[in-house]
């Protein structure tokens, strides 16, 4: 079983001169570790938008919220640690769906396949709910369980501080606390207060409960390469 994630920045238009490319740089280097690590393809269109697949659907949400993560602790331009309590310059929304893929285009936003179709009639659709991360599985009643636990997790998640998605962004990534704050330069401390703020624990839980329901859909375990 594999996910499509589908995201476009909110807002692009009114970011300040340089930040959209500033921004879109950062994506492509995290779309090229997603893909050494996963396989799949990540691109952009528009300018401002993207879509990509991987083969690990349980890791599809820990991955949305990373990219969430790494565009809000994008800087328009570079600050001070005393100021990184401001709010994020940039946001992203996304939508994920999970199903089969049979095969992969050149260009994911080319494929015709149902699943990458779904991903992006999703994410057409957030804007008038004003929803920024939400996921489809195929299955109903997950579905309905999900929508319920990434609305909360929103809440969250939309209040992150530039600080907040930077220690998020990590943790995500594998960093131990320690490791985060010799990478920030700050004490740990500091790293532990980040991590409340954000929402961490909540954050894991979610993301731990989303892993549990992929394992119980048909058809998972299948690997697509």
């Amino acid at each position: 079983m594999q996910a499509v994630i589908t995201g476009d920045l909110i807002s692009s238009s009114k970011y300040p001169k340089g930040f959209l490319e500033k921004i879109s740089s950062e994506l492509k280097k995290e779309f090229q570790e997603l893909e050494n690590h996963y396989g799949g393809n990540f691109s952009f269109w528009r300018g401002d938008s993207f879509q990509g697949s991987i083969g690990q659907a349980e890791d599809a949400l820990g991955l949305t919220l990373r990219l969430k993560a790494l565009v809000n602790k994008i800087e328009a331009t570079p600050s001070s640690r005393k100021v990184k309590s401001q709010a994020p310059t940039a946001d992203v929304r996304i939508a994920v769906a999970l199903g089969e893929v049979m095969s992969i285009a050149a260009e994911p936003a080319e494929s015709n396949e149902e699943i990458f179709i779904r991903s992006g009639k999703t994410l057409d659709s957030m804007q008038s709910a004003k929803r920024t991360i939400v996921l489809r599985s195929g299955n109903a009643s997950v579905d309905r369980e999900l929508d319920v636990e990434l609305t909360l997790l929103e809440f969250l998640t939309d209040r992150w501080s530039v600080a907040s998605a930077e220690v998020v962004y990590f943790k995500l990534k594998g960093f131990s606390d320690q490791e985060i704050a010799a990478k920030l330069d700050v004490s740990l401390p500091a790293v532990y207060k980040r991590k409340k703020i954000a929402g961490w624990n909540a954050c894991e839980l979610v993301i731990k409960r989303y892993e549990e329901l992929v394992n119980q859909l048909p058809g998972y375990g299948v690997r697509y390469e």
